[in-house]
């Protein structure tokens, strides 16, 4: 493992979606004078002038965002169905300028070689699927009951909709025209204009092109229908956009707590896991050792790489946050510890006064003890570089799951207003499409899933107990001193109004008591509030009690369908108190009082 966390490789996913040559008239105009003109010589010199301005804008990424960056050269990946048409036009063209290929598609390919024209196009489907990285395979969507031809149209809707989620922008050859059945180039254009996807749009009559971008930050109106977005040139709009899409929040505070957390040191233990059921150290086990990892991803060279950047990226931000955990509550034990310290000396000069001096003294070097650590603490971002890499790790820990589904994380989307989220999104960009047949590894998948369920109940269960543990310690010390200080300036009074004897031997020890304890019972509060236990604790038993919701419904018998929408449920219960803990940090700014 490296001495840092990793840098995200620079990245960018283009989806394609587009017509086929040779499609039937519109309804109501029948004729052959009146088919639809595909110009593939245009679209084809279109689409690579398109790829050609992606790289270009990818490339002219300025070098201040380019040091949040690894040192490995850029990639750009199409996702593409390899339908027959524009899909296998765009895929040609990235593959000519160098480009990354992943591939999604919508059904078994023994059933999708049956929806081709020819053998020459089941030739040519072959020929792109041996040059591409990775290739998903959905299942045949729809009723087992129903007629293959009656289910092809949601499988094409599904591995559009796949494509569509893990795209940074979508390529779109399509005339305009609204969509003529499910799944079809429009649908998916229509559904990417209501996410705010930005859409390169080339006409297949002449190969005329057009970029459809809502620009978030002057428009903040969603677009309902694609038609709705003013067209503009891709030139420079495209540059820009790529810019805004890859690079990381633009504002000081946060770019400078990322180029801090990649200056972090983290651990070297081989023997740290990211996970008790996904782990890249696994897959060069043998698979014996690892039999609650899917198959799928220690049979794939593509998907073993994944696994390895994953868990590389998941144990640094771990280590991370662990580290950084441990340092602040350090200081708080410490400083308390310190305060103690201070007042035991401060009440024993109140009983022997030769001890004045020494208690002056003491008190001096722990308030600059406790003022070096509080600047310390300040300098370091202990506190907040602890909530911020726990929540890149957070963030990074429920992908996996989505990720061999064939889904993108709906919490991972382009916007990223703080360095956190763009850094887990930036690593996830650049991991390759899942490879492999989910059809067949649905059972395997499901088990993993419900796996990945119970590791994070069980966590938060455990988690809770311990912290409520902790809180009610430092709540019983602190209630405990309390009642101790109330028992002293009781006794004190109850002598004073009796005028018992020995009064003026114990009027000083009972003003030694008097200083000690309430400052001891402050510190063991102030351990207590800082440390946060009970709010920790409350956040998660309640993230425990929705993910054991979520465990019958995991282990189910449950559809791709079913499955993504229990992921994105257990992603959504996981990261339920991320918000919450945010303004809890910000709002405990660390200061020497």
């Amino acid at each position: 493992m490296t001495q840092h966390p990793p840098k995200p490789r620079l990245a960018l996913t283009i989806g394609v979606t587009g017509h086929r040559f040779h499609r039937p008239p519109p309804a109501g105009q029948d004729g052959p004078g009146e088919q639809r003109r595909f110009d593939v010589a245009a679209v084809g010199e279109a689409l690579a002038t398109a790829f050609a301005a992606a790289a270009a804008g990818l490339a002219a990424i300025d070098d201040e965002a380019k040091t949040s960056f690894s040192a490995v050269p850029p990639i750009v990946t199409l996702i593409s169905s390899l339908a027959e048409g524009a899909d296998r036009l765009a895929a040609r063209a990235a593959l000519a300028a160098g480009f990354a290929l992943d591939v999604v598609l919508p059904c078994p390919t023994a059933i999708y070689l049956q929806t081709f024209a020819d053998e020459a196009s089941r030739d040519e489907f072959a020929d792109l699927g041996t040059r591409a990285r990775a290739t998903l395979v959905l299942p045949l969507a729809g009723d087992d009951a129903l007629p293959q031809v009656e289910r092809l149209p949601a499988s094409y809707e599904a591995a559009g909709l796949t494509m569509l989620g893990q795209s940074d922008l979508l390529v779109a050859v399509w005339d305009g025209e609204p969509a003529g059945g499910r799944g079809g180039t429009a649908a998916i254009v229509e559904e990417a204009a209501r996410r705010g996807a930005p859409i390169v749009v080339v006409d297949p009559k002449d190969g005329a092109t057009r970029l459809l971008w809502a620009d978030a930050p002057t428009d903040p109106a969603t677009a309902r229908r694609a038609l709705d977005i003013a067209a503009q040139p891709i030139e420079p709009a495209l540059g820009q956009l790529i810019a805004r899409l890859v690079t990381p929040p633009e504002a000081e505070e946060e770019r400078a707590g990322l180029r801090q957390y990649f200056a972090c040191r983290v651990g070297a233990d081989a023997n740290r896991r990211a996970s008790r059921v996904f782990d890249g150290h696994d897959l060069e086990a043998p698979r014996a050792q690892w039999p609650r990892v899917s198959a799928a991803v220690g049979g794939s060279a593509t998907n073993r790489a994944a696994a390895k950047l994953y868990a590389q990226a998941l144990l640094a931000a771990e280590d991370v946050a662990q580290r950084n955990a441990g340092a602040y509550r350090r200081l708080f034990l410490v400083s308390s510890a310190a305060t103690v310290l201070a007042s035991a000396f401060v009440a024993g000069a109140a009983r022997f006064r030769e001890l004045h001096v020494a208690a002056a003294a003491v008190e001096l070097l722990i308030v600059a003890l406790v003022g070096a650590l509080v600047f310390l603490a300040e300098r370091r971002r202990w506190r907040l570089q602890w909530f911020e890499a726990r929540e890149v790790a957070e963030r990074l820990r429920i992908v996996a799951p989505e990720w061999l589904l064939g889904a993108w994380p709906s919490h991972l989307k382009s916007a990223q207003a703080a360095w956190p989220g763009w850094c887990a999104r930036a690593i996830a960009r650049e991991l390759p499409l899942f490879s492999g047949e989910i059809g067949a590894l649905v059972g395997e998948i499901r088990a993993i899933l419900a796996a990945l369920v119970d590791e994070q109940f069980a966590y938060h269960e455990a988690n809770a107990e311990r912290l409520e543990r902790r809180d009610h310690i430092y709540e019983g010390i602190g209630v405990g001193l309390l009642a101790a200080s109330l028992l002293n300036n009781s006794v004190y009074l109850g002598v004073r109004l009796f005028n018992a004897p020995g009064l003026d031997s114990y009027e000083s020890w009972g003003l030694a008591a008097a200083i000690f304890l309430p400052a001891a019972a402050t510190a063991a509060y102030g351990v207590r509030l800082f440390g946060d236990f009970e709010d920790l604790a409350r956040r998660s038993r309640r993230t425990a009690e929705r993910l054991r919701a979520l465990k019958a419904r995991a282990s189910g018998a449950l559809d791709l369908p079913g499955l993504r929408g229990v992921a994105e449920a257990a992603t959504q219960a996981m990261l339920s108190d991320l918000d919450a803990w945010r303004v809890a940090v910000e709002s405990r700014r660390l200061s020497a009082s």
